[in-house]
């Protein structure tokens, strides 16, 4: 019971600890400034944001968040053979599908450019 109230605290830490690096903004992700100012091609540069942000930035937060909450129950579970075996495997396939992700969009890259014979960038995909 204790152990289960150490790790959901150690867990609100965890995530606790990634927003507290700055206030919440969207100046990065949003491309106008004002009602005037938005149009339809700052729509598509808002979908292409978003795009990036899934496709780049987000699987490594996860892989980061993910590393350091094996790392810690690594560290808590330190006396526990099978939980030390559980959280090495979890790690392994946390990197695993880390990649796999990198892989296939390697590949997908790969193909288009090959296929359209040009360097071709996300923002072509919604224009």
């Amino acid at each position: 019971m204790i152990k289960r109230i150490k790790n959901k605290i150690l867990f609100l830490l965890a995530l606790g600890s990634i927003f507290i690096g700055g206030g919440v903004s969207a100046a990065g992700l949003v491309p106008c400034e004002g009602i005037d100012d938005c149009n339809f091609d700052t729509l598509i540069l808002l979908l292409n944001n978003i795009a990036s942000f899934i496709f780049f930035r987000l699987p490594i937060i996860l892989l980061v968040v993910f590393f350091a909450w094996n790392g810690i129950n690594l560290i808590i579970y330190r006396d526990r053979p099978a939980f030390m075996k559980l959280f090495k495997k979890n790690i392994w396939n946390v990197l695993l599908g880390y990649l796999l992700v990198v892989g296939a969009y390697l590949l997908v890259k790969t193909f288009i450019t090959i296929i359209a014979g040009q360097d071709l960038t996300f923002k072509v995909f919604f224009n």
